[in-house]
C-alpha cells in the first residue's frame, strides 16, 4: 500500500469516527415572556456543536403546547430541514467511588498492583473488568503480567499504584434520554463546526402573580406600588430577561402536549439547564432571531444568585402590556418578588350600598323555617361598602390584583383590584362603613285583578313601595350611592332617584349574573320570566354629617293568582 493510499485510508477513518461521534449539548434560554394563568413563552438561542452530517443533538425535551413550538437556524447560509425528537443511551460521567470505578476508568493503564496475602506487588496492565454490565458486586479484574493474563476478584486489591496519573472519572451509560435532533441544510457550504439555533414554545410552569400597596393620604392622593411574584416551576434560569405580560393570553390547545414531548403525561421541566435558557416573544420583540451572536462561552458558568435586576418601565402591546425585568437568576422551585412600578393617582372616597332584589311574597310563602331563617338572615340591616374610586391617569393599565391599602403607615384592608385600563376608573372596596346606618322598609300594597292578559291568561298586578332611611354618624361629608334592585317594574325613584329595566325575556335575565343562593328555593312558574321584569332604582347624594335622608320608591308585579 502506497503512502498517499495509507493517508487517504487514515483520513477516512477520521471522517467516519468524526461522523459517528455524538455530542449532546444543551440551548440556553435567554427570554421567557410569563402568563398569569401560568404559561410562559420561551426562547432558546446559542452556539451548538454540529457534526460533519449537520446534525445539532440536544438534550432532553420540552413540553410544549400543541401547535407552539417551533425551531429555527439563525445562520445566513443554512436552514433547518428537520426535527427529530427520540430516546436515546446517553453516556454520562461520574466521580469514582469504588475499586471498580477506578479500574473502569483507567482500562489499559499500566499500574504496580498489591494483593492481598501477597507479600510483593508486581507490575501489570489493566485489560478489562468483567463485570456483568456493573451489576455485580465482585467483579474480575484481568491484567496483563510477565507471566501472563492474571484474572482475580476485585476485592483482592489493597493497593493500585498508576504510572500516569490517573482518571477521577468515570462513564456510564443513562438509558432512555430525551434527545432532540436538528439537521441543517446547506452546511456542506459551511465549515464552521458550530452553528447558531435556536427553539420557541409555549409550555406551562412559570408565571408571575401582582400585587398592589396604595398609600393613601386621606386628602385624594393614593400612591400606588406594583410588585411581581415570580413562581419558577419549569427551569433554572441564569441571568434571562423575563417579560410579564398584563392581559388575559389565550391558548387553544393549553391542555394538549405537542407531539415533539413524545406525549409524555408529565410535567417535564424542559432541558434541566446548567447554563440558562430563554424565552422570547416573537410578538414582543421582533429582534429575537437578530440578536447579537453572544458566544456560548458566556453562559458557561453556574448560577451564582441573581445579578442586579434591571425594570423597564412597561410597553403598550395590542392587546397586552409588558413589563420586562432583566438579568433575572432563580432556580426551578425558588420564588422572587420583583419591584416593577409605582406612581400616584387621585381617588374619591364613596360609600356605596347595595340592596339586592328578594323574591316576592307569593314565593316566600312556601318556603320553610330553614330557609325563611336563612332568607331574614341575608337580608338583615346592610352596610354602606366604602371604596377608593381611583381615576387612572398613569401610564400603566391596573391589572386584577390584590391590594394592601395603607395610611400613615397603618393597613387599613386588604381589597382586589380590577382590571382598569389606562384613562378609565375603578373602585377598591376598603371596608363596611358601620357609621352610616340604613334601615329599608318594603311594603305590600293593594293588588289589582285582570290587570294583564298574555296568551289567554290573565294575570294580577302587585303593586309595592318602599323607603331607605340613611343617616350619617361619620363626622366629615360623604358621598353616598344607593342602588336597590327588584323583580318587577320601577314605577317611582324619589330625590332625583334614576331607574332603569332589564328588559323582557331570557335574554334579559342571563344580564343578572350569578344567582342568589336562595333562588333556588323557590318553584318558579313557568311564566315568570315571560311577564316580569328586573328593574333597579339608583341615587347619588351628598350627606353632611348627622345628615338624614329617606328615599322612597315603587314598583309592581304580575301574579297568576
Amino acid at each position: 500500500m502506497s503512502k498517499w493510499m495509507s493517508y487517504c485510508l487514515s483520513m477516512l477513518i477520521v471522517t467516519l469516527a468524526q461522523a459517528d461521534a455524538r455530542v449532546y449539548q444543551e440551548l440556553p434560554i435567554r427570554e421567557v415572556t410569563a402568563f398569569k394563568d401560568g404559561h410562559a413563552f420561551v426562547l432558546h438561542e446559542g452556539l451548538a456543536a454540529r457534526d460533519v452530517g449537520g446534525k445539532v443533538i440536544l438534550e432532553g425535551l420540552p413540553t410544549p403546547v400543541l401547535g407552539t413550538f417551533w425551531a429555527y437556524c439563525a445562520e445566513s447560509n443554512m436552514q433547518l430541514a428537520s426535527v427529530v425528537a427520540g430516546e436515546e443511551s446517553v453516556d454520562c460521567h461520574d466521580p469514582v467511588e469504588t475499586w471498580a470505578d477506578m479500574i473502569r476508568a483507567n482500562d489499559q493503564q499500566e499500574v504496580m498492583v498489591k494483593e492481598r496475602d501477597v507479600p510483593e506487588p508486581y507490575q501489570a496492565k489493566i485489560l478489562r473488568l468483567l463485570d456483568d454490565k456493573g451489576q455485580s458486586e465482585d467483579p474480575l479484574l484481568f491484567l496483563q503480567t510477565e507471566e501472563g493474563t492474571r484474572v482475580m476478584p476485585v476485592h483482592r486489591i489493597e493497593r493500585l499504584i498508576f504510572m500516569q496519573e490517573p482518571q477521577d472519572q468515570v462513564t456510564r451509560s443513562v438509558r432512555q434520554q430525551g434527545v432532540m435532533t436538528l439537521q441543517l441544510a446547506g452546511y456542506e457550504l459551511d465549515s464552521r463546526d458550530r452553528v447558531r439555533v435556536g427553539m420557541t414554545y409555549v409550555q406551562k410552569g412559570l408565571r408571575w402573580i401582582p400585587s398592589y400597596r396604595v398609600d393613601v393620604d386621606g386628602q385624594g392622593k393614593a400612591r400606588v406600588k406594583l410588585q411581581a411574584t415570580l413562581v419558577n416551576d419549569l427551569v433554572d434560569l441564569n441571568d434571562v430577561t423575563v417579560r410579564l405580560v398584563v392581559g388575559v393570553p389565550r391558548f387553544v390547545m393549553s391542555d394538549t402536549p405537542d407531539p415533539i414531548s413524545l406525549q409524555q403525561t408529565f410535567a417535564q421541566v424542559m432541558l434541566q439547564p446548567r447554563r440558562g435558557n430563554i424565552v422570547n416573544a416573537q410578538f414582543v420583540n421582533n429582534a429575537a432571531m437578530t440578536q447579537r451572536a453572544d458566544v456560548y462561552a458566556e453562559w458557561e458558568s453556574p448560577m451564582e444568585g441573581s445579578s442586579s435586576l434591571e425594570v423597564d418601565q412597561g410597553q403598550q402591546c395590542e392587546d397586552h402590556f409588558i413589563y420586562t425585568v432583566d438579568h433575572v437568576t432563580l432556580a426551578q422551585g425558588q420564588r422572587m418578588v420583583v419591584p416593577l412600578t409605582e406612581f400616584e393617582l387621585d381617588y374619591e372616597d364613596v360609600y356605596v350600598l347595595t340592596l339586592p332584589f328578594s323574591p316576592p311574597l307569593e314565593l316566600c310563602r312556601n318556603l320553610n323555617s330553614r330557609q325563611q331563617l336563612e332568607m331574614a338572615r341575608l337580608f338583615e340591616t346592610p352596610s354602606p361598602m366604602h371604596v377608593l374610586r381611583m381615576k387612572n391617569r398613569s401610564s400603566y393599565p391596573l391589572t386584577t390584583a390584590p391590594a394592601l391599602v395603607m395610611q400613615d403607615g397603618l393597613p387599613l384592608a386588604q381589597g382586589l383590584i380590577h382590571y382598569t385600563a389606562i384613562g378609565n376608573s375603578c373602585d377598591l372596596e376598603v371596608t363596611r362603613a358601620i357609621n352610616i346606618k340604613i334601615k329599608q322598609d318594603d311594603r305590600q300594597g293593594d293588588m289589582t285583578p285582570n290587570a294583564l292578559d298574555w296568551v289567554n291568561i290573565t294575570y294580577a298586578k302587585i303593586n309595592m313601595s318602599g323607603s331607605i332611611k340613611v343617616l350619617n354618624y361619620t363626622s366629615k361629608p360623604i358621598r353616598l350611592e344607593v342602588k336597590r334592585q327588584v323583580l318587577g317594574f320601577v314605577d317611582q325613584a324619589d330625590q332625583d332617584g334614576q331607574f332603569k329595566q332589564a328588559g323582557h325575556g331570557l335574554g334579559a335575565w342571563s344580564q343578572m349574573g350569578e344567582l342568589p343562593t336562595w333562588w333556588q328555593w323557590c318553584n318558579w312558574p313557568w311564566w315568570w320570566m315571560h311577564i316580569n321584569s328586573m328593574g333597579t332604582a339608583q341615587w347619588d347624594m351628598t350627606l353632611d354629617p348627622q345628615q338624614e335622608q329617606v328615599l322612597d320608591y315603587t314598583w309592581h308585579y304580575f301574579w297568576k293568582p
